[in-house]
């Protein structure tokens, strides 16, 4: 539903960081849980999407529910 990234067989975050780092999408696609059904290519492409630099607001991993905070929720 919401396109998380989960990995399973590495060790720890740091692990994640440094292949992140240094640009080893492979072995994070290799290791990434596909509840999709991407090629490997795909998840390459999808990972890479994911951390690519944005410019413009800064975007929350959290949406915080504004209805919690006294405001009005928003409507589209």
């Amino acid at each position: 539903r919401q396109d998380a990234i989960v990995f399973d067989g590495i060790q720890n975050n740091q692990r994640v960081w440094w292949l992140l780092m240094t640009g080893q999408y492979g072995e994070l696609a290799d290791k990434m849980v596909d509840f999709k059904g991407r090629s490997r290519e795909e998840r390459i492409a999808f990972l890479q999407d994911r951390v690519r630099r944005q410019r413009g607001a800064i975007k929350s991993l959290v949406i915080p529910d504004r209805a919690l905070h006294g405001a009005q929720p928003v409507t589209t």
